[in-house]
């Protein structure tokens, strides 16, 4: 059973949260992260809702066929695929198999990165392994603020609206699975939120405090999640918007939770983080062919945009057949990192002429626009603005609550 108690006006939550509200990826990959579709479960007993532990699918051990584990003694075990089993260094062998610490409170070491909670890899239906982290919410909100931001310049105000928002997307994802079946699971990539193990600083990083200063950040916001409605807000997030955030709708295709409204953005209107590829005529005939369009693609244009011009669908003309396509859609085929935003200035060829010798692309923003925009956030957090302040100017509505698992 999963509780949530709503924060009263003593506990600090001012006017500003009676306007806030908090991101979340990538659904559409992450951080531009779209919603992922429900895995198929790891094979654990303990159910989401009775344990609010966090139930992570890890996405380096898909596939591999052996991987290394430390339980803290400092002596690393191969973890093979072997028939259809798992076997261990020592006598184990299984369809699937636990690690636990060595120690109480202590990690296990994975893949070369720290765990604080179970790891299971099971042999994997496709071939080789596939493994699962069970940890703490805090513990995996933690991991999530580190992967997600560059601590060695944040402030405090972003570190602690980032935790939020991670928090309320990790509960608000989990839960809508758990409608859906009996084994919700999160990924540890751009199909949810980055997540890269517990952080470890390296000796620049120690000296400069940032693990302190990331573990101040989550206790300060212990619990805490926006809520509307009565339920965890889905919050999404972004890098950089460019100057304005993207209606939650438009760009995921489905109902609007509320809370994820388009609002301007200072701080990328000041700083909008411009981009720009060059595509080659190979990326361009990949798209054709991969939807069916013929041997090449002659000419991609906006096929609808947003009141501030953002790209919402595009129009790909190819030399046997055109399609419309949204816009997230393209962006993952031809590179999250090298298509960064929808937010698109110019192209060149330009609209209507055509494209087969490349595509250059310039924008502004990175990821998909919605919810959160860190970079802005940094900016408020930079004037002075608490986190309380951050996440009402970007999930409009939203309240502060507190999530306990029960």
């Amino acid at each position: 059973m999963l509780g949530l108690v709503v924060l009263v006006a003593g506990m600090g939550v001012g006017a500003c949260m009676g306007l806030g509200h908090r991101p979340a990826p990538t659904a559409v990959p992450h951080p531009s992260r779209p919603s992922a579709p429900p895995p198929s479960p790891p094979p654990v007993p303990d159910p989401w809702s009775s344990t609010g532990r966090v139930p992570l699918r890890l996405a380096a051990a898909d596939g591999a066929l052996s991987l290394g584990i430390d339980l803290g003694s400092g002596a690393e075990t191969a973890v093979r695929r072997v028939g259809d089993d798992v076997v261990d260094g020592g006598d184990r062998r299984a369809s699937f198999l636990l690690f636990e610490p060595a120690l109480p409170g202590g990690t296990v070491r994975f893949d070369g990165r720290l765990y604080a909670g179970t790891i299971v890899v099971e042999a994997r239906a496709g071939g080789g392994l596939r493994a699962h982290a069970w940890l703490d919410l805090e513990d995996y909100v933690s991991g999530v603020v580190a992967a997600e931001l560059a601590l060695w310049n944040a402030p405090p105000a972003l570190l602690e609206a980032q935790a939020v928002a991670a928090r309320s997307y990790a509960v608000a994802q989990l839960e809508a699975r758990a409608a859906q079946g009996p084994r919700p699971v999160l990924h540890d990539s751009v199909l949810d939120q980055a997540f890269r193990g517990r952080f470890e600083p390296d000796a620049a990083g120690k000296s400069r405090g940032l693990d302190t200063r990331l573990a101040a950040a989550v206790a300060a916001t212990r619990g805490r999640v926006l809520e509307l409605g009565g339920r965890v807000l889905d919050a999404r997030f972004h890098a950089a918007c460019g100057g304005h955030t993207a209606d939650f709708s438009d760009v995921f295709r489905e109902p609007d939770p509320g809370g994820m409204r388009s609002v301007p953005c200072a701080g990328c209107s000041a700083d909008p983080k411009a981009w720009n590829h060059t595509f080659a005529p190979s990326d361009l005939f990949d798209v054709a062919r991969r939807f069916e369009l013929g041997d090449r693609l002659v000419a991609i244009h906006p096929a609808r945009s947003d009141a501030r011009g953002r790209w919402l669908d595009t129009r790909l003309v190819g030399d046997r057949g055109e399609r419309v396509l949204p816009v997230q859609e393209l962006r993952r085929e031809l590179g999250w990192q090298r298509w960064r935003s929808a937010a698109v200035v110019r192209t060149w060829p330009r609209d209507g002429m055509l494209a087969s010798g490349g595509l250059f692309v310039e924008g502004v923003g990175h990821g998909h626009g919605v919810g959160l925009c860190q970079n802005g956030a940094r900016a408020l957090a930079d004037a002075g603005r608490d986190f309380r302040a951050i996440l009402g100017h970007y999930y409009p509505g939203a309240r502060l609550a507190t999530f306990t698992a029960r």
